[in-house]
Parts: C-alpha cells; structure tokens; sequence
C-alpha cells in the first residue's frame, strides 16, 4: 500500500508549450538576461547552478519563479538539481542561448480602492525591469470585462510608470500623490467601470497579444491602500508574492510599512 501511495504522488513533469524548453521536471521560458520556469504540480526544492548563478529555493504546485542574472546573447550551462517531498533527487544540465536585450514591463502596483472618489482615483503602477527602454503604445491592462489600450509613452529601463485616467487629480489631498517626476499615462478610462475594490484578475498585454503579467485577485484593502509585489522578481501572478501596504506610486514598493 505504501509503495503504491508512494508511485501516486511523484512529480509529473509538464508538458511544455511550444515557446518553452525543457527545464529539470518543469519548462523554462528563455529571455535575454532571465528564465522564467515553470514548476509541475507537488512540492519540490530547487538548486540551479552556474556561472555567477546560485539560486535555491522551493516551489509548491504550477508556480513560477524567475532565474536573473544572465548574459543576453549568450551560451548558458546550468546545473538543475530539484528534489521531493520524498527525497527523491533529480540532476541534469541545462543548456541554452539567451536572446538579445528587450524591456520587461510589470504590473507591479495596484490602488483599486482611494480613499477619494472612484472610480476617478484609481491607478495601477507599471515598471520597467528591463535593460533597454519600453515603447508603451499598444500594451493593454485588462481585468474583467474591460480593455485599456495604453498610448505611446516610453518607459525608460528602471523606472516606474502610474496609469490613471483622464479625470485624475495628482494631489487631491486626500490619496498619497504620485511621486515628482513620476512618469503619468493618462487613458480615458481605466478598466470597464474602473477596478474592483474586491479583487480581480489584472493581466498586462503586450502588442503581440502575449500576456506579460499577471495581478491575481486578493482581498479587499481597506480604503487609501494599495496592492503592491514584494520585488519586481518575485512569481508573476501568485498571492503570495504581493501584500496590502501603504500605496507608493512611482518610487519602489514598501511592503514592510504596516498598512
């Protein structure tokens, strides 16, 4: 009986898309500078080794996580260890070319609830985690049932844009205003009927229609906070990589400010 419980709960490897390569027992979406794995279903321990990478960690079930620190346009071997709840250890190289520079546009901060009027007062934050800057025009935020096309700003590489719409008030003394000198994309509307206070899914688009980032749905914040991502590497798309905090619109996330 033990053996048989044991046969049921081995990791599976994925199946990965046709974008995606072979990565231990998960697929790995190959950038310029990074690696974007995806993990199969199960708890597994993650070692990834090479030159000037040595990342550890663990992932719980279909999540991602983000390997940085790469040279574009360059020949890469790695070491992949992963091991089970079971003990059980896997090992094998992996090798791969890099593809040139590009920018890497986020979602990286949420504001679905001021405390001023909505859905007037609501913004969603966008950061460059790229090395080149970003031509804007043509990426959309979508949630449920709404389509903001966003107009042609440049994103320069570590910067932070704030997406508002047209009848925003930078300081309407009542939200924390946008930092000087924060880059504003003004949209005529943002969201369907602005952003839901409740939660809801957020991805961001690129021009080719490849969703780039994902903001999952959370509890409500109470009015006057944000959502906002632990660190621009942290998983795309997982609960537990963002928290409710105090907003900070156009400058870094401080997640460790008590809400």
């Amino acid at each position: 009986f033990q053996a048989n419980e044991l046969v049921t709960k081995e990791i599976t490897p994925l199946e990965c898309e046709r974008s995606e390569v072979s990565f231990g027992s998960g697929c790995a979406d190959v950038m310029d500078d990074r690696i974007v794995v995806r993990a199969p279903a199960g708890d597994l321990l993650w070692g990834v080794l090479g030159e000037g990478i040595d990342w550890v960690g663990r992932t719980g079930g279909k999540e991602r996580f983000l390997i940085t620190g790469l040279l574009p346009e360059s020949d890469i071997l790695l070491d992949v260890v992963t091991m089970d709840a079971f003990g059980q250890t896997q090992r094998e190289s992996f090798s791969v070319t890099t593809k040139p520079l590009s920018p890497h546009v986020m979602l990286n901060e949420v504001m679905a609830n001021p405390v001023g009027p909505e859905p007037h007062q609501e913004w969603v934050e966008l950061y460059n985690d790229g090395q080149v800057d970003a031509a804007l025009g043509g990426y959309r935020i979508l949630d449920i049932g709404g389509d903001t096309v966003l107009p042609d700003v440049l994103l320069p590489a570590g910067q932070f844009a704030v997406v508002v719409s047209e009848k925003f008030v930078e300081d309407a003394e009542v939200d924390v205003p946008p930092s000087p000198g924060t880059i504003m994309v003004v949209v005529p509307v943002l969201g369907k009927n602005g952003l839901s206070n409740s939660g809801e899914l957020i991805r961001l688009v690129d021009p080719e229609g490849h969703t780039i980032s994902r903001f999952p749905g959370l509890p409500k914040p109470k009015a006057g906070q944000s959502v906002s991502r632990l660190t621009p590497s942290s998983p795309d798309g997982v609960s537990s990589s963002f928290a409710i905090s105090e907003p900070t619109p156009g400058v870094p996330n401080d997640v460790t400010a008590e809400p």
